[in-house]
């Protein structure tokens, strides 16, 4: 600590190196730092604007991996190093996918095929399902009540671990493990339907609720909102779960379901 009261140099590396940089309450800021990596990247090597190097994308990219597997890193500051190259990586690796035969995909060009396939089929396939799982991942974080917790539901969801083997991998009882991720898992899915809530009528909002909050069956719904089964089951097909699949890709999907109708 400085005479002034403010953070040493040496403290503030040694809190930086603290940090996880893909914990919940950091990762946003990791995130807003890599963009900024990623964009200097580009600037410096004069690339022009191009559907397939966005700094967001390439990002979300890296980032989705690195909560798949987490890269071996010595502390915080280690693992920034790494994700930094990872970053500049994904950027080299796109541009010499996209550089075939000089026909570079500017932005001007984003309503022509490229190499035979439309560029919207592009961006759906490569980035699509990434952007999603790592919004997923983020509010999923930031809603547990705690980092281990958070953890927990990550080794279930995504790493295909049953809630006894992410018990072990964590140190705690399989009770404990339970206990934590069925108290959490509304929470969790609150959380997840919130920007879902804003997409979508009131009525299929409600329809959402019922089946994700309440975990109740078609009949259930139906029952509690006064309507018939073929109008809840419309609701989910026609609009709650292309907006699921909208705000949270096929992976995201799959791992939202999981979470809602886990039997304890």
């Amino acid at each position: 600590m400085g005479n002034d009261g403010t953070p040493a140099r040496g403290d503030e590396r040694s809190h930086a190196a603290e940090r996880d940089p893909l914990r919940s309450n950091e990762l946003q800021a990791t995130l807003d730092r890599l963009e900024a990596a990623a964009r200097a990247i580009i600037a410096k090597r004069g690339i022009p604007p191009r559907a397939d190097v966005q700094p967001a994308s390439v990002v979300q990219s890296v980032i989705a991996r690195a909560l798949d597997k987490r890269p071996d890193a010595n502390d915080g500051e280690h693992l920034l190093a790494i994700l930094h190259t990872a970053v500049e990586q994904k950027i080299i690796d796109r541009l010499r996918r996209g550089g075939r035969a000089g026909r570079e995909r500017t932005e001007a060009d984003l309503g022509a095929p490229v190499d035979g396939v439309s560029p919207a089929t592009q961006r759906s396939a490569t980035s699509d399902d990434e952007q999603g799982a790592v919004r997923l991942r983020a509010i999923m974080s930031r809603a547990a009540p705690s980092a281990e917790t958070a953890r927990l539901v990550e080794l279930h969801l995504f790493h295909d671990l049953s809630l006894g083997e992410a018990a072990k991998s964590l140190g705690i009882s399989r009770d404990a493990a339970k206990d934590r991720y069925h108290s959490a898992r509304s929470r969790i899915l609150d959380a997840l339907l919130v920007p879902l809530r804003r997409a979508l009528a009131a009525d299929d909002a409600r329809v959402a609720d019922a089946i994700f909050i309440e975990r109740l069956d078609v009949a259930g719904a139906a029952a509690i909102l006064g309507v018939e089964e073929a109008t809840v089951r419309t609701r989910l097909t026609d609009a709650v779960i292309p907006a699921i699949l909208a705000a949270y890709g096929s992976h995201g999907a799959a791992a939202m379901t999981t979470l809602a109708f886990t039997k304890r």
